[in-house]
């Protein structure tokens, strides 16, 4: 019995032996990983967050915030009806700008210079000279740059250029004075102590103007001091003011203003103007305001800059003159066969991430876009080049989007990211038109789009080559187009059809092939009946599988592969596959079929698993044959 006993634990220990090395395998093949626009016409441009608007010489200078703490300033030259024509981004920051103030007068005496321009932010301000394009440069003077140091700990509220005792300077309006920069003592001095609600200044005819406790004081810049009779004469609540000269070589005076009225110090005509009024919109509000001589730019609650009109014989008047829409007027094809090329893309930032209506209301997008984040296709056309704009299309709807620079292409724009659209990045691939008798070929890859019939027999269904792919979502689902090239009787033909109507996809022969078929690193795992499929695409969708002149491209447990690439989400594998016969093929499998070379596959383990028990069996056949034969002995 002992002996019957020792051999019974004998045979255990052998089981487990045998599990442990099954489970082994198991765990090994389990643990395997598979390798791995410079001139627009101003009415089309957007404004996203505008805040500021500022005029030096014959400039107009718009502060717009984008892309969060994102600040530019945009020059605009001004023609003689007040126009704002030739826009372009003279300054990009990297905050949140708050306010702008320019002047004619020049602190630093550079030849070509003009004027000055200050940028304000929440805790700094900047001067900028202005050169007679209107471009900036950071002028160079300590003093003029407002810092952390300069404010001492309290709040800024507004600055601007000035004069004293004759010299251009800088005044600091603070939350509870206003300081001005003697510079032939290269000192701040405090001008006008204890003030209360402080909220602007501006400079205008030899006074510096600012306003504090609702009402509108000023400083002599010939004495340096306050003039301690005057106190502005007006019936509304000041927030801020402007200079304003009614005609050319006139006089110049101030203009105070806030959120919903206007009224002028001097002048003919009536002095005081309601906002909501001229414009027959109650709930519309002022942000901002800077002029010329005759002419007011106002900067409304709207996201535009509406020019307004004042002079001898004429009272404050709108015109139909503005900046900032969210439709773009520019001219493109009416016919959809005129599209030369097709671009897939994304926004990388501001301007390109704005995405503005056209003037077609039935096929453009719904509404301005302002932080668009999605795919687009650029398309090109006829003197697309010369465009401001890029024409695109996003799903079944147009849309414009300014370039960032005038001569830019999707190519060569740093704003845009190019998306590849090739059917496959390494080889071109063929298909064959699937629809029997009628095949609609579209204009553009949308269901709405022009087209054309395509009449194929059954018998001879017509290979196309596959140019690129998009795909359109819709409210069904996504769909799948191609952008194809074929021959219709001596004549090459191009256009988009569905997914749906395709089959039979394979690799075009005259394709280069890579050298990457000397380098089969890994290998097919699947069970021992089982066959994995070659897709065209990375999709993997039934109707997109890779055929060869032997068929349906499928592989095999323990089949050599060299994996080339894989898809975004790592679902599927791009591999190459050296066939017994030397043919190359070029296609898309689930990534999770592939294994390394040296590891063990799932026909193994079953073979292991198989000779495992057969042994176990054999084992455990011999025991009991041994036991049979001791009793019977």
């Amino acid at each position: 019995m002992k002996t019957i006993r020792n051999k019974l634990y004998i045979c255990a220990v052998l089981v487990a032996v045998v599990c442990l090395c099954l489970s082994f395998a198991t765990v090994t093949a389990g643990s395997a990983t598979v390798a791995n626009a410079e001139t627009t016409e101003s009415h089309d441009i957007y404004l996203i967050d505008p805040t500021a608007v500022a005029t030096v010489g014959n400039y107009l200078y718009i502060a717009d915030n984008v892309d969060g703490s994102q600040g530019v300033v945009m020059r605009f030259e001004i023609a003689a009806n007040g126009q704002p024509t030739k826009d372009t981004t003279v300054l990009t920051t990297g905050k949140r700008i708050v306010g702008l103030s320019g002047s004619d007068i020049k602190i630093t005496e550079n030849d070509g210079t003009i004027g000055t321009l200050y940028v304000i932010y929440e805790s700094e301000a900047v001067l900028y000279d202005v050169a007679a394009d209107g471009s900036l440069s950071e002028n160079t003077q300590t003093f003029t740059h407002i810092t952390d140091a300069t404010l001492g700990g309290k709040q800024l509220v507004d600055v601007c250029v000035g004069l004293h005792l004759g010299s251009p300077t800088v005044y600091l309006l603070f939350n509870d004075s206003l300081t001005v920069y003697i510079t032939t003592g290269s000192i701040w001095r405090p001008a006008v102590p204890n003030l209360t609600n402080t909220k602007s200044l501006f400079f205008s005819s030899g006074y510096v103007y600012f306003i504090a406790a609702d009402k509108c004081s000023r400083i002599e810049c010939a004495s340096g001091y306050l003039d301690t009779g005057y106190t502005a004469n007006v019936t509304l609540t000041p927030t801020n003011g402007f200079s304003f000269t009614v005609e050319e070589g006139g006089a110049t005076y101030p203009a105070l203003y806030n959120k919903t009225d206007i009224e002028f110090l001097q002048g003919v005509g009536s002095d005081k103007a309601n906002f909501a009024t001229l414009n027959g919109n109650d709930d519309l509000t002022v942000l901002d305001i800077a002029a010329v001589t005759s002419t007011v730019f106002v900067l409304d609650s709207n996201k535009q800059v509406r020019v307004y009109v004042k002079t001898t014989t004429e009272n404050f008047k709108r015109t139909d003159i503005h900046v900032g829409s969210d439709t773009v007027s520019q001219s493109f094809p009416t016919d959809q066969t005129k599209f030369t090329a097709y671009t897939l893309a994304r926004s990388k930032g501001y301007p390109t991430n704005i995405v503005y209506r056209t003037t077609d209301t039935a096929t453009s997008i719904a509404k301005v876009e302002d932080k668009f984040d999605g795919t687009f296709i650029v398309l090109d056309y006829d003197g697309s080049t010369s465009c401001p704009y890029y024409y695109v299309l996003i799903g079944n709807k147009f849309g414009w989007v300014k370039k960032s620079s005038a001569e830019a292409t999707p190519g060569t724009d740093e704003k845009i990211a190019v998306i590849s659209s090739k059917v496959n990045d390494t080889v071109s691939l063929k298909a064959k038109l699937s629809t029997l008798s009628n095949v609609y070929v579209y204009a553009l890859p949308f269901g709405e789009a022009d087209s054309f019939t395509y009449t194929q027999s059954a018998n001879d269904m017509t290979e196309v080559d596959l140019l690129q792919t998009f795909k359109q979502t819709t409210d069904e689902g996504v769909v799948t187009w191609y952008y194809i090239s074929f021959d219709d009787e001596g004549t090459t033909r191009k256009g988009f059809v569905k997914q749906d109507d395709l089959g039979h996809f394979s690799v075009d022969p005259k394709s280069t092939i890579g050298l990457e078929v000397e380098k089969s690193n890994l290998k097919i795992n699947a069970t021992l009946f089982e066959a994995v499929t070659v897709y065209a695409t990375a999709d993997m969708t039934q109707g997109a599988e890779l055929y060869n002149a032997n068929g349906i491209v499928k592989l095999y447990s323990g089949d050599r592969v060299f994996l080339v690439e894989k898809s975004e989400d790592g679902r599927a594998a791009m591999i190459c596959i050296l066939h017994k016969d030397n043919a190359v093929d070029y296609g898309w499998i689930d990534a999770n079929r592939l294994i390394n070379v040296n590891s063990i596959t799932a026909n193994t383990i079953a073979g292991l698993s198989f000779l495992g028990g057969a042994i176990i069996l054999g084992i455990l056949l011999l025991v009991v044959f041994k036991i049979k034969k001791k009793k019977s002995t």
